[in-house]
């Protein structure tokens, strides 16, 4: 599957707060996946409740801080059984071996929140205070190549019948 979305913080980021995620942040462990706040960056993680095979990836210290003012385009790119790989803005960050992860879904009320853990309850637990504006959410059933990532990174990119994974989309939200 793949999975993108713009972000827009307004201001600073205190602790990290989740921007996607069908987990319990209670625990980066925790069964399921997300992108959640890193300092003023960002990452992915994954887990299947086993703390050994819990995975995160952090894009590249050069990459742009999500607290500059500027909307960036968040993804991730994942075969369950290889390599998860996440993008920020177009741009190939990091990668790890996700194939020892032994479930992807979380037992939780939501199977996908935005700004919110599965949970539905972290920010009333944790008193986040994120202003982020999210735009542009894509999610696919196909690991998407990282030329593709590349190219409808861009904000005026248009996503129709033209597109190589077209087919796949299972969701689209234009924000």
């Amino acid at each position: 599957f793949s999975f993108e979305m713009r972000v827009l913080v307004d201001g600073s980021l205190a602790s990290d707060p989740p921007l996607v995620s069908n987990k319990s942040w209670a625990s980066g462990a925790s069964a399921g996946w997300g992108f959640f706040v890193s300092g003023s960056k960002w990452k992915f993680n994954v887990g299947d409740g086993t703390a050994a095979r819990r995975k995160d990836l952090s894009p590249l210290a050069s990459a742009s801080a999500l607290t500059d003012g500027k909307w960036h385009h968040l993804a991730v790119t994942v075969n369950k059984s290889g390599m998860a790989r996440i993008f920020q803005d177009g741009v190939f960050q990091a990668e790890t071996n996700v194939s020892a992860i032994t479930t992807w879904d979380a037992p939780l009320p939501s199977t996908l929140s935005i700004l919110e853990d599965g949970t539905k309850n972290i920010r009333n637990v944790y008193g986040y205070k994120a202003k982020v504006s999210v735009a542009d959410i894509r999610f696919w059933s196909d690991e998407l190549n990282a030329e593709t990532v590349t190219k409808y990174a861009k904000c005026d990119a248009v996503v129709n019948s033209g597109h190589p994974n077209y087919s796949s989309l299972i969701g689209w939200w234009k924000g």
